[in-house]
């Protein structure tokens, strides 16, 4: 097993897998080497369907709903999310009674934006265990997901009386009190679950929101600075920082917050899009243009960064592009007034 970890961490993935059916076929395979054999398999370019239908052939004997919830695990950390979804729920139906797997993927399906998907199963597990914190701060936050305020502070409260030691449970309930305007409570909810954990950059974020939307953007931003400093490689730091900085006119330092942000992850289009807009808030249009660009090309369909891109190309006075793009625009929507407000302002040759 550590050989064949080794030799995977080396990147000689082929031997690697090659010593682990070697192996099983001598001896009965373990949980633990099944799930690298499935990483291995995964890493080699395998299907995700390829990669369950061997490691539940292998692992005939094992647990299988213990099997499974691994599987689903090595999926999503892959990127895998409809194998690691059909594996959570094949985990779930081996083993209903377990709030671990329905809590795994309730989860997974409100990273997905499929809260009202998330909230039956979540429901169905308080049921079998109606004493677990956990539970019940989880469907608090699915019912916020989907509208539903006050069932989710009732939800939320429940949690924190049933876990007055839980630092996420305090932390979910303030979210709540926030999202219902109770922005005072909520500070403190968010001070609560400091105190419990105060290694949270996520913690820390959501406070300083809240510090943020009562006047106290000084206090906000020096917790964020700490956040940043608990979680150096997240990039949500910088861009609340960003928001903040920009909602008080502080342009270079806005600037500077959403450049950290972009250069931690290039893939997030918002982050480019408000980059720009500070940029061309302080008259730095090639800049923005820079900016709006990148955004083009992670969401070629979203039309924002199509119309400020091309406001930006007027302001340097580059029309043929500033009309190329507010016809991209009026291609993604066709009656959009602003796209044929900059085409009817261009210059005519």
């Amino acid at each position: 097993m550590l050989r064949a970890l080794h030799l995977a961490n080396s990147g000689q993935l082929d031997q690697a897998e090659a010593l682990l059916r070697y192996a099983f076929e001598h001896s009965p395979p373990n949980l633990e080497g099944l799930l690298l054999l499935a990483q291995i398999m995964l890493r080699r370019g395998r299907t995700a369907d390829v990669v369950a239908e061997s490691i539940m052939h292998l692992g005939a004997d094992a647990e299988p709903a213990l099997l499974y919830r691994g599987l689903a695990e090595v999926f999503e950390r892959s990127g895998e999310r409809k194998a690691a979804e059909a594996a959570f729920r094949a985990a779930l139906e081996q083993n209903p009674d377990d709030p671990r797997i329905a809590l795994a993927l309730a989860s997974l399906l409100m990273r997905d934006d499929r809260a009202d998907e998330a909230v039956p199963i979540l429901e169905r597990a308080i049921a079998k265990s109606p004493g677990s914190a956990e539970l019940h701060s989880a469907v608090g936050i699915a019912y916020l997901e989907c509208g539903w305020l006050d069932a989710a502070l009732a939800e939320c409260t429940a949690a924190v009386r049933l876990s007055p030691e839980s630092s996420d449970c305090h932390c979910n309930l303030g979210v709540v009190l926030a999202r219902c305007g109770k922005l005072a409570q909520a500070q403190e909810e968010f001070q609560k679950a400091q105190e419990l954990d105060p290694e949270s950059a996520v913690v820390r974020l959501n406070l300083a929101q809240a510090m943020a939307h009562l006047g106290r953007p000084d206090e906000a931003l020096e917790c964020i600075a700490e956040a940043a400093r608990l979680a150096p490689q997240l990039p949500d730091p910088h861009i609340l920082a960003g928001e903040i900085l920009a909602e008080h006119s502080r342009w270079e330092e806005a600037a500077e917050a959403f450049r950290q942000a972009t250069e931690l992850d290039r893939t997030n289009c918002s982050s480019w899009i408000a980059l720009g807009d500070v940029l061309a808030e302080l008259g730095q249009f090639s800049r923005a243009a820079a900016a709006y660009r990148q955004a083009t090309e992670l969401a070629p369909d979203d039309v924002y960064p199509r119309l400020a891109l091309a406001r930006v190309y007027q302001q340097m006075n580059a029309h043929d592009l500033a009309l190329e793009e507010a016809r991209a625009a009026l291609e993604l929507e066709p009656n959009n007034p602003e796209a044929r407000e900059i085409m009817a302002s261009i210059p005519k040759h």
